[in-house]
């Protein structure tokens, strides 16, 4: 099971953040004393120096997060749906824009939001394909534009570089400061690194100019097992899928199995024959996300 842990760089030693079993996708306060995480279909915040767990949103499938320095957060709770805002000390959390105007202009979703340093202006990324790329926004208008192509979400290093993705490999480029395009030419900074079907990318660069980063196999392979009442496993469900397949629900019959797969950037609902190695069908195709399904008791 994850758990958080945090370390310095001038160390080998991580201690572990009690409380934080099953935390993905981890994001600092500006002030790095405390630190946000997803858990549990929930939003959470936690203190470095071991203050109290606290209950912020909920976030079924959590796909990214940013702090400002003004107290707000932006958080996108499943890939596809639009950003949402709450204060870092708990309350409602509200659209940026109205979900409907948002559904209206533009198919799909906004993820791995990262704050500019002024805490108005916002990075996203949207991966469906046609339109896959890093967006800017602010807080203040409901304008969304597109601000170059990637293949993951960008990584702001300040005051004025960006680094993204392209072909599995990272670049920082400069960019200019009132308009958020890039200016001059990329650099390359590495080779391989790891990008999942989600938009993640495991990359941070801090301020003073380090960047650290993950090289590896892009996506994580799942496969759903059969295990027996004392913990035994006896047989595997399908081969092993890398398209970020989670969320399974077994037929009545045990039969069949339907979960939540991104492919192409959308995520769909899949059917899997659990009697058949491989045979799969695509149940949704629509661009908002399919991801929670239930079965009715007659299949």
């Amino acid at each position: 099971l994850s758990m958080l842990c945090h370390r310095s760089l001038a160390s080998r030693e991580a201690s572990p953040l009690p409380n934080t079993d099953g935390a993905s996708s981890p994001f600092w306060s500006p002030d790095s004393r405390s630190i946000g995480f997803f858990a549990d279909d929930r939003l959470f915040r936690i203190d470095v120096d071991g203050g109290a767990l606290r209950d912020l949103a909920g976030a079924p499938v959590g796909t990214g997060a940013t702090w400002s320095g003004e107290g707000v957060i932006l958080f996108t709770p499943v890939p596809d749906a639009p950003i949402l805002r709450v204060a870092d000390a708990g309350g409602p959390a509200t659209p940026i824009v109205a979900p409907a105007e948002d559904l209206a202009r533009q198919a799909g979703g906004s993820r791995f939001p990262v704050f500019l340093p002024d805490g108005h202006r916002f990075l996203y990324f949207r991966a469906e394909q046609g339109v896959r790329g890093v967006y800017g926004a602010s807080l203040e208008s409901p304008e969304r534009r597109k601000l170059f192509d990637a293949d993951a979400a960008a990584v702001l290093m300040p005051p004025a570089h960006i680094v993204f993705l392209r072909a599995g490999r990272p670049y920082v480029q400069r960019s200019d400061a009132s308009t958020l395009m890039l200016e001059g030419e990329a650099a390359l900074i590495a080779q391989g690194v790891v990008g999942d079907a989600t938009g993640a990318v495991a990359v941070s660069a801090s301020a003073v100019g380090s960047i650290v980063y993950r090289t590896g196999t892009a996506n994580r392979q799942r496969q759903l097992a059969w295990f027996d009442r004392a913990g035994k496993q006896i047989g595997e469900a399908f081969p092993p899928d890398s398209d970020f397949a989670l969320n399974p629900a077994i037929s009545p019959d045990g039969r069949q199995a339907v979960m939540s797969r991104s492919v192409g950037g959308n995520v769909d609902l899949w059917m899997q024959d659990l009697t058949r190695s491989g045979a799969r069908t695509r149940l949704t195709t629509v661009p908002t996300p399919g991801i929670y399904a239930v079965w009715s008791p007659d299949g």
